[in-house]
């Protein structure tokens, strides 16, 4: 989020129909979902059914930078959160009775947070989505859900990054360097912020730790974007200084 405070490169034109069927795709799964299985429509429903119809609705106009360079941003601002809940939600396919949700903070985020704190003598142990440690009170159970996991904070940096990538247009071998140290980077501290949830936990207690992770956790991917956008900006300013020297 914080690239938003830098001078974000402005995409000047989208390709048409592949946009057109994203969208339109986005919007009947939802609807043809809803409708086989008789589900209600709840406000992230209603949310990826407007995302997708809006962006079919402006495919036809994204040959203007005008058009093109905002149904951009917004794509990837709202609509990669947007789809890792319709992911998650979708999912009812399981492997060890965890969908691939569960699967990836199982694996991808309890067992490294497990290590930093097995490294800092609090003795962890993981039993589905929950981890227990030992505190100086004792035990803390500490629960990670896919709402509380960073995954769509995750998703949303990753969108950012697709669509810095389009507009600037670096080549593949820079944009992939680029977008690797990126997605690289707020994964880490992703799994940072869950260390430090969980090491606040365990020295003020369940209510500190449900207001650092509701007022102080977004803190952790600003400051990553904000080291991302100065390093990838700095680099770009860098260089066009020497294409310019006599």
């Amino acid at each position: 989020m914080a690239l938003l405070f830098a001078p974000l490169p402005r995409v000047s034109r989208l390709p048409r129909w592949p946009l057109a069927a994203a969208g339109a795709a986005a919007a009947l799964v939802v609807i043809g979902y809803d409708a086989i299985h008789h589900a209600p429509l709840d406000p992230p429903k209603v949310g990826i059914i407007a995302l997708g119809l809006g962006l079919a609705a402006a495919s036809p106009f994204v040959h203007r930078p005008r058009v093109a360079n905002p149904v951009a941003w917004t794509a990837a601002l709202v609509g990669a959160p947007l789809l890792v809940w319709g992911v998650q939600a979708l999912s009812k396919a399981t492997v060890a009775g965890m969908t691939p949700m569960e699967l990836f903070i199982r694996y991808a985020l309890l067992a490294p947070m497990a290590a930093a704190l097995s490294v800092l003598g609090r003795h962890p142990a993981i039993a589905g989505q929950v981890i227990t440690y030992d505190t100086p009170h004792g035990p803390f159970a500490l629960e990670v859900g896919v709402a509380c996991s960073g995954i769509q904070a995750m998703a949303l940096f990753g969108g950012v990054v697709l669509v810095f990538v389009l507009a600037e247009k670096p080549g593949w071998r820079r944009g992939l360097f680029w977008s690797a140290i990126g997605l690289a980077g707020v994964y880490v501290i992703n799994v940072v912020r869950l260390v430090v949830l969980a090491l606040v936990g365990s020295r003020w207690g369940a209510d500190a730790l449900e207001w650092v992770h509701a007022n102080a956790g977004w803190a952790f991917f600003v400051a990553w974007s904000a080291a991302f956008a100065w390093m990838t900006m700095g680099r770009r300013k860098a260089g066009a200084s020497e294409g310019a020297a006599p």
